[in-house]
């Protein structure tokens, strides 16, 4: 826990290497995946604030992957396209008040996912703002 709480206070502070050098020994003495998911947050988050955007992207791919998520796919992809008219199709089916009536989700490592994701779709949109 102490370090985590450095590794936020050094991304708060802007310190990027200081930032890497706590969330590297969190990772490395982390007993679970939930425990590092703080960790590898606060190291995307550094390097996006820092503008290292490529070195960002990088890190939270590996990120990712290690938490069982598969790498994402590029616009024009055909199975991409099929697999989102698919959803759009499943979604359409769906009552407002099914929609309305969803709970936020309590899962750590779904919400350390989807936050890794909310970083590194933020850091894509920087590096290719027209995709």
């Amino acid at each position: 826990d102490l370090h985590d709480a450095a590794a936020d206070a050094a991304c708060a502070l802007g310190a990027v290497s200081d930032v890497q050098k706590y969330s590297l020994s969190v990772l490395s003495h982390a007993t679970s995946l939930e425990d590092k998911l703080n960790a590898m947050l606060a190291i995307v988050k550094s390097l996006r604030k820092s503008l290292a955007l490529q070195e960002a992207k990088q890190w939270g791919v590996k990120f990712l992957q290690e938490l069982g998520e598969e790498p994402c796919r590029i616009a024009g992809d055909p199975q991409l396209n099929s697999d989102i008219s698919s959803m759009i199709k499943l979604i359409a089916d769906v009552a407002d008040e099914s929609i309305l009536n969803l709970k936020q989700s309590n899962d750590k490592k779904l919400v350390g996912i989807m936050k890794l994701y909310h970083e590194y779709f933020y850091i894509f949109q920087m590096v290719e703002p027209g995709m």
